[in-house]
């Protein structure tokens, strides 16, 4: 007595996977690209927190003001970030407009509205984090 036959299933159109504009390759494209990020960003941790005291010890007795050169990297660092992210959430708002529109071209004119009103939105609390990160390096 042997197994029963398998049942043949109907094979699925690539295009009914819905995979995306890269394919299956996106989603690990996407989890390389942050992992990137977050190791670039805790090596720079890393090196603050390792350099701090060096620099401390090295010049103690002649510097009077302490953490004025930290006070320049966390600021240089915070105004950095906002503008990078201000970039990518701009972008992803750009490209999911432009694939709204290819969906439904006759809501053109209500989704490019929202999408400047969105846009304008991020730019401006871009622009005050900066504004902030700049006042951590001079106050």
């Amino acid at each position: 007595m042997g197994r029963p036959p398998r049942p043949s299933f109907p094979s699925i159109a690539p295009t009914a996977l819905k995979l995306g504009p890269l394919g299956p390759h996106c989603k690990a494209l996407r989890k390389t690209a942050m992992k990137n990020i977050v190791m670039t960003a805790l090596a720079l941790l890393g090196i603050a927190i390792i350099a701090d005291p060096a620099m401390a010890a090295e010049g103690a007795a002649a510097v009077t003001g302490t953490g004025s050169g930290l006070k320049g990297i966390g600021g240089g660092l915070a105004a950095g970030l906002a503008a990078v992210g201000a970039g990518i959430g701009i972008g992803l708002i750009g490209g999911n407009a432009v694939q709204a529109i290819a969906r439904q071209p006759e809501m053109v004119g209500s989704i490019g509205t929202n999408m400047i009103i969105t846009a304008a939105l991020v730019e401006g609390v871009a622009l005050f984090a900066v504004v902030v990160g700049l006042l951590a390096i001079l106050g």
